[in-house]
């Protein structure tokens, strides 16, 4: 089987998030994607984060009806940073026979030399990147060709909302339909989370 995961803070979800893990499984032609909350990413140790048990609550209202997507939460339960590295060896031993991609955006490609072991990572994982309409990166397509990163890029819609818009929406007691599921917004209202600027 071909199987997607897509990491990240999701904090909260929000429809950029959904249409970017949609989108990719049908291009890639990927049998599942796996939504994967960070308990601690190692890019944002000083950033307050929202406990995990409500960022994976507010997955599963996100992706309910959405076929093939599912949500991954071992990263929750273990101590520490989540280093990417060490959630993908933990999935390969568990699903030896399967081909693993991983997802990230442009803007983390870059970044992608710099990850923890990323040499080990890559032997392990295909990253499918996420190319937006208007933007061109065939500078840094080239320039990671020769790296040990595997990759493919692809085209996704522009979806333009944010995670950080969206908390600083909240804490003004600003309206964020549109920009997060129905569910996900009564959830939020619910447990009165995002009441004050991150």
């Amino acid at each position: 089987m071909r199987i997607g995961y897509f990491g990240g803070s999701f904090d909260p979800v929000h429809r950029g998030h959904i249409t970017l893990a949609r989108e990719i499984k049908e291009n890639a032609n990927l049998d599942c994607v796996y939504l994967i909350p960070a308990k601690r990413s190692p890019l944002k140790l000083r950033q307050k984060t929202t406990p995990g048990p409500h960022r994976a609550a507010m997955l599963d209202l996100a992706i309910e009806g959405e076929k093939g997507l599912a949500v991954d939460r071992r990263e929750l339960e273990r101590n520490g940073p989540s280093f990417t590295v060490d959630t993908m060896r933990e999935i390969k031993m568990e699903r030896p026979q399967d081909e693993l991609f991983f997802l990230v955006g442009m803007d983390s490609l870059k970044e992608l030399p710099r990850w923890h072991r990323i040499e080990e990572l890559s032997n392990l994982v295909t990253f499918l990147v996420a190319l937006r309409p208007g933007h061109d990166d065939e500078i840094l397509i080239k320039e990671l060709a020769d790296s040990p990163v595997r990759f493919e890029v692809l085209q996704t819609s522009a979806v333009d909302v944010s995670s950080t818009l969206i908390r600083r929406e909240l804490a003004q007691g600003h309206n964020t339909v549109g920009l997060v599921a129905p569910q996900v917004g009564d959830y939020i209202r619910g447990e009165r989370l995002y009441q004050t600027t991150y």
